[in-house]
């Protein structure tokens, strides 16, 4: 983020100086002009030029961050899939070894060392779809298999350490009080057969709750559902960019927001109190009027004298419906 920072600086320095310069020379225009009509549209043509330019500079800053967020995502969405397909290659060449379910587990966390900005890794499949044998397995911790035996490993970092358990709530279909279901995570690959972004979301890691949002693929074989393989995201690193580039726009004088599809916040200027909700209808009225609009492409307005913004985030295979406001 210090690279975006740097590059996000340099674009307001650019765009300020630029405007100062061509402000300048109006201003000139207008202390050598001496005709009452001519200073008047001159100081309008000013007062235009600072507005677009203070405009372009919330785009482009609000752009850096969608940009940088889509890639998150991305790379999130690769690690699922790459991990959705070579879990299916291993179980349809390994399975019967009777270390199958330790070797995955390896794997898991391997690409969780690979990629440390992950919180965990996982996979979980259907009943008896891995090797058949979970009766062997019933609250096996050595496998992270859960009382039913089902192969539903989960790699997660913790204080620097690797820590494994079985997944929970994974066909939980209570919703909290957001509308998000308990496993979402499990359930939008498992009916959809296609990969799934989740909403921001608590989750038990090593015991602490956790808000954290999931990119995760289906295993299919032949079209058929065996289970999920995915990666799980901690939302302080957008609480982190967020607080950073808002300060260093302006001073720190506005709010910047990233909120998911279903408007849950991930991400509130100065304020992590936030992290979870839904923006406020009392102090974010015209952000919640934007982000319920759903549009495609980035918009600025102007309202009672404030500025108003929403950017999507797009990756190269998706619209998130994810957006920076």
């Amino acid at each position: 983020s210090g690279m975006l920072m740097n590059s996000i600086r340099f674009k307001i320095i650019g765009l300020s100086s630029l405007s100062i310069f061509a402000v300048s020379l109006i201003m000139i225009v207008l202390i050598l002009s001496k005709n009452t009509d001519t200073q008047k549209e001159v100081t309008q043509q000013a007062s235009a030029m600072l507005e677009k330019v203070v405009l372009d500079q919330i785009l482009a800053l609000g752009k850096y961050q969608a940009s940088e967020l889509g890639s998150r995502l991305l790379a999130a969405e690769k690690i699922a899939n790459s991990l959705s397909s070579s879990t299916l290659s291993y179980k349809k060449s390994h399975a019967n070894s009777f270390d199958s379910r330790e070797k995955v587990l390896l794997s898991l966390q391997d690409q969780l060392l690979t990629h440390n900005e992950l919180l965990g890794t996982y996979v979980a499949f259907e009943k008896d779809a891995f090797d058949g044998r979970d009766d062997e397995f019933i609250d096996d911790l050595t496998t992270a298999s859960d009382k039913t035996g089902r192969f539903v490993p989960y790699v997660y970092q913790t204080n620097q350490q690797l820590g494994q358990e079985a997944l929970v709530s994974y066909e939980d279909q209570t919703r909290d009080s957001n509308g998000v279901r308990a496993g979402e995570y499990y359930l939008c690959p498992k009916e959809t057969k296609r990969s799934c972004l989740t909403d921001p979301y608590l989750y038990p890691v090593g015991g602490e709750q956790v808000l954290l949002s999931s990119f995760v693929s289906p295993i299919l074989n032949n079209g058929q559902f065996l289970g999920i393989a995915g990666v799980d995201m901690s939302l302080k690193f957008i609480q982190q960019v967020v607080d950073e580039n808002n300060n260093n726009i302006y001073g720190g004088i506005g709010k910047m927001a990233v909120i998911s599809q279903s408007g849950i916040v991930a991400g509130y200027s100065n304020n992590s109190a936030m992290l979870g909700k839904t923006l406020s209808l009392e102090s974010d009225s015209h952000w919640k009027k934007l982000s319920k609009e759903q549009s495609p492409q980035a918009k600025i307005e102007i309202s009672n004298g404030q500025l108003y913004a929403i950017i999507p985030v797009t990756t190269e295979t998706r619209a998130t419906g994810w957006a920076v406001l």
